[in-house]
């Protein structure tokens, strides 16, 4: 007992010791020459003019503010978060049907076609770009769409990586590879 009341003595007289410059339950008062533009009373109205004689100051507290805002940010973030997640998924359809054309286009070039080391090369650092980007997106991991294009680009890069630029895959690889392209396209305009 005679613990507890020593602490209440040396609480008291640490707070009484700290000073304050403004006095308790104070509230700012602009000077005379000062006019609002808006003045908030506590009744909630609003207006234009200067404050007239019987309006009582809306008094706020750090703490109101601080919730108020940090309530008004988490509402912004909150807002915005879906349009996002809705550029990112657009970017992959587009990205995606870019890296299938592509792929399309240089299974299409003959072997004697002079413009094919080029198309493999473009090809070649197009699907590394897209494998780079999504690989570690959770949301497209699971996706048919992402699992037959990586499929299909890990066949063709480790073809051209293994026999060179001017090797054609063999016709059954070949079918193989764009039954699969076809299988991501379906599975891309679904959603999927």
């Amino acid at each position: 007992m005679a613990s507890s009341s020593s602490s209440a003595m040396l609480q008291s007289s640490v707070c009484s010791s700290f000073i304050s410059p403004f006095p308790k339950n104070s509230v700012l008062q602009l000077p005379a020459s000062v006019s609002p533009s808006i003045s908030i009373t506590a009744s909630g109205s609003s207006s234009s003019s200067s404050s007239t004689g019987n309006d009582v100051p809306l008094v706020v507290s750090r703490r109101s503010l601080t919730s108020l805002s940090g309530a008004a940010g988490i509402i912004y973030l909150l807002a915005s978060t879906p349009r996002a997640l809705a550029d990112i998924e657009d970017e992959y359809k587009e990205d995606t049907q870019s890296v299938i054309v592509l792929v399309r286009n240089t299974l299409g070039l003959e072997k004697t076609d002079p413009s094919r080391g080029e198309a493999v090369k473009a090809l070649r650092q197009s699907s590394n770009k897209w494998v780079a980007k999504y690989r570690r997106e959770k949301r497209f991991a699971g996706k048919p769409s992402y699992s037959n294009m990586y499929s299909v680009l890990n066949a063709v890069s480790g073809h051209y990586i293994s026999y060179g630029d001017g090797a054609p895959l063999p016709p059954k690889r070949r079918n193989q590879i764009l039954d699969e392209v076809d299988i991501a396209e379906r599975a891309l305009a679904r959603g999927r």
